[in-house]
């Protein structure tokens, strides 16, 4: 009775999921059309702006800082550092 239960509200979440993952797009980003202007001036962007390497530097930094918090944590938490 209880697995019967259990398979039945698994089957519901599972068809309430592909229910809301048909309603959005394959991929958001080609449904974005933007005027050729823009689309110009968006490669000059990236050109003089390397978005790739912004984020490869930034999710860099956010994770040594992250590293520096959780080890300050821990050395607070253990008395060390006062």
């Amino acid at each position: 009775m209880l697995v019967t239960l259990i398979n039945g509200f698994i089957s519901l979440i599972s068809t309430i999921v592909t229910g809301l993952f048909s309603i959005l797009p394959n991929d958001p980003i080609q449904s974005v059309t933007l005027p050729s202007v823009f689309q110009q001036y968006l490669g000059y962007i990236n050109w003089a702006f390397p978005l790739n390497q912004v984020i490869i530097f930034i999710s860099g930094y956010v994770g040594c800082v992250l590293v520096w918090y959780g080890i300050r944590w821990v050395l607070r938490f253990t008395k060390f550092i006062t």
